[in-house]
């Protein structure tokens, strides 16, 4: 009778594979329970977010941005409790504004939205309908600031505007400034000057004729008033053209 008993405890005691089986269903019943918490938490209402911190993060203040914009980014994009916004939205809702070049967007638990914007800096006007800023980025804005006027073809952004930056720091030391800067396609340079003298360039070493008109200019600035151009673009000299 004993023996039977013993056969009998042996042939249904449960395996190793059931207890771990055991586990595993344990362990997924338990995921499922966080699975269903986490889902609760993003869809409740339990957790509003009540902060919403908008900031410039190079200057600490805007300059272009308006108010109306920055409110109308933030409606659109910061919708849901702290955990349900989608941080990526807000950043792409914000760097649709004109004026906004980079938004960095944080959650900052239990309750608060962070963006931290950089504002454009605006170099010149770009082509009279649009407005390039000192990244060489064109975008589309109004302003009331007097700037000067840059021209190129599609694709010389970038050089037009370091060869403006150029151009800029030498005028400075003559407290000359650039009206027009005008790249043409055949990489001739033309620069109008807020004076109305008009510096012809050409082609070529640009930035050395730019250096010989302002090592030239206490000489010629006498006569500034009777002369429309100065033609740089010889190699030993240059040419004016007086007014008639």
């Amino acid at each position: 009778m004993n023996r039977k008993r013993s056969l009998f405890n042996r042939r249904y005691k449960p395996s190793a594979a059931i207890y771990r089986l055991i586990h595993w269903f344990y362990a997924l019943i338990f995921l499922l329970i966080i699975y269903l918490g986490l889902n609760w938490l993003i869809d409740s209402d339990h957790f509003p977010v009540l902060n919403i911190s908008i900031s410039e993060s190079e200057n600490g203040y805007f300059s272009y941005v308006t108010q109306a914009e920055l409110e109308n980014a933030q409606r659109n994009s910061i919708v849901g409790n702290i955990f349900k916004v989608n941080l990526n939205t807000v950043k792409l809702e914000f760097e649709q504004i004109s004026w906004i070049k980079n938004a960095e967007v944080q959650r900052i638990l239990p309750d608060t939205i962070a963006v931290q914007l950089t504002e454009r800096k605006p170099l010149a006007h770009w082509n009279d309908d649009k407005l390039i800023d000192t990244d060489a980025n064109v975008f589309s804005a109004t302003i009331v600031e007097d700037l000067p006027y840059l021209y190129g073809v599609e694709g010389s952004e970038k050089n037009v505007v370091d060869t403006y930056s150029k151009i800029k720091a030498l005028l400075d030391t003559h407290e000359l400034r650039v009206k027009r800067l005008i790249y043409e396609e055949r990489s001739s340079w033309q620069v109008e000057l807020t004076n109305g003298i008009t510096v012809k360039l050409g082609g070529g070493d640009t930035i050395g004729r730019m250096s010989r008109f302002v090592d030239f200019w206490p000489q010629i600035k006498p006569q500034s008033n009777d002369f429309t151009y100065v033609d740089m673009r010889y190699r030993d000299g240059f040419a004016i053209k007086y007014n008639k």
